[in-house]
């Protein structure tokens, strides 16, 4: 698991704040921000372009492009799968529609009939009652769901581990906020929901799958 530890020093000798990074070779690969820089964490060793570092080598630098790459063909991945599963449910909303307008047309033609030749038997007078012309809608494609608003603790204890995305979203809703991690073995996700009693439920994915949901106060 990709981990660092970095200890933060402010040096109060001068006005303006300097941040001193330690890396622990034991923690492997890390990328971490201040302001317009980046600190790179590889093997022990930190690089950066601010002042007092060593620029990044292109290794360095090429290793988390990769990581880059395949964060963001994850999320593509996962957005695609979930947009095909949308699309076949709405697929099978049509075909039930059409199914059912081709039944009641085929039973309304069945009544006009049967009024025709009980009219035919009875003089010209029909004795079978007409059916109500029904319209049936095919439902719209539903579009992307809004941000949701504070949820409860009890809705988001129904989040059960080895849910996928998808479901966490059809309980509560698009997160509030959310991280994206790349471990060695996966991206790892952390999906934040704020609570209407003003706590946060975090809902911890990885590969995809919830492994954990905890409510924090």
């Amino acid at each position: 698991m990709l981990r660092c530890f970095f200890s933060l020093v402010v040096s109060a000798a001068t006005a303006a704040a300097q941040f001193h990074w330690t890396c622990n070779p034991k923690d492997g690969k890390f990328m971490k921000g201040f302001g317009n820089e980046k600190y790179y964490c590889w093997d022990g060793q930190i690089f950066s372009t601010a002042e007092g570092y060593n620029p990044p080598p292109k290794y360095v630098l090429d290793y988390w492009v990769e990581v880059q790459r395949k964060m963001e063909q994850t999320r593509a991945d996962i957005a695609r799968k979930g947009q095909e599963m949308a699309d076949k449910v709405h697929q099978a909303q049509l075909d039930t529609a059409r199914m059912n307008q081709e039944r009641l047309e085929e039973a309304r033609k069945f009544n006009e009939e049967l009024n025709r030749m009980i009219a035919e038997q009875r003089g010209g007078q029909s004795l079978a009652r007409p059916i109500t012309r029904t319209t049936v809608l095919a439902p719209e494609k539903p579009e992307s769901a809004a941000i949701a608003p504070p949820v409860t603790r009890a809705k988001a204890a129904e989040v059960q581990v080895g849910m996928d995305r998808a479901a966490v979203e059809g309980i509560l809703g698009k997160p509030h906020g959310s991280m994206s991690i790349p471990e060695d073995d996966g991206l790892v996700e952390v999906l934040n929901y704020t609570l209407d009693d003003k706590g946060t439920a975090k809902v911890r994915l990885e590969k995809g799958k919830v492994v954990s949901v905890k409510m924090l106060d």
